[in-house]
């Protein structure tokens, strides 16, 4: 298996490329990863005009090589506060 564990969706309201759900035992599982997490740079590269397929060959990546995500996370009072990430 290769990627993190993850299923995303691209939100047809904003654009963005969102966590749907957290697959058990994932390196994703296993990191501070939220559903309704949008990912905003992936090792690097923004998100904002990426589609879904081009995020997912950028995240699903080889075997054993390491990741960096930037997540973007909504707090309680909406305000979005940035997370970075790093996975194998």
């Amino acid at each position: 298996m290769t990627g993190i564990g993850v299923i995303l969706f691209l939100n047809s309201h904003t654009a963005e490329l969102t966590i749907q759900s957290i697959i058990n035992d994932s390196p994703a599982s296993k990191a501070d990863i939220e559903i309704d997490d949008v990912i905003l740079i992936i090792d690097e590269k923004p998100t904002n005009e990426m589609g879904l397929k081009e995020a997912i060959k950028l995240i699903k990546g080889s075997k054993g090589e390491p990741i960096k995500l930037v997540l973007g996370r909504n707090n309680d009072k909406g305000k979005r506060k940035g997370i970075e990430i790093n996975l194998i």
